[in-house]
């Protein structure tokens, strides 16, 4: 997966848009190829400060290029949940991801 997140040139800007949205759904967030953060309002309002954090964080890992994982303690691990540290996972998934830009 590519990231939305890239280095500005003389040329082009690459904004990161961030935005809320309200949709009764099983989506929390997304990340769309066109370097927009969506937060969906319908679940944020009911989360925790850990559980918000862990989500936003998550969706700007996709931003980077990052995909989901299957650790326990993974930011990138799909779903509402309290982890607020990266994992060595998610170190070595952004290492290399950023080795590809």
């Amino acid at each position: 997966m590519s990231g939305i997140i890239r280095p500005d040139s003389a040329v082009l800007i690459e904004d990161v848009y961030l935005s809320d949205f309200y949709q009764v759904s099983t989506t929390m967030a997304q990340t769309s190829s066109a370097g927009t953060n969506k937060f969906n309002d319908n679940h944020y309002a009911s989360m925790t400060t850990n559980q918000r954090i862990k989500t936003t964080t998550h969706e700007f890992g996709h931003a980077l290029g990052l995909d989901h994982t299957t650790g326990t303690y993974d930011i990138m691990r799909s779903g509402k949940l309290s982890t607020t540290s990266l994992s060595s996972v998610d170190k070595n998934s952004y290492t290399a991801a950023y080795a590809t830009y």
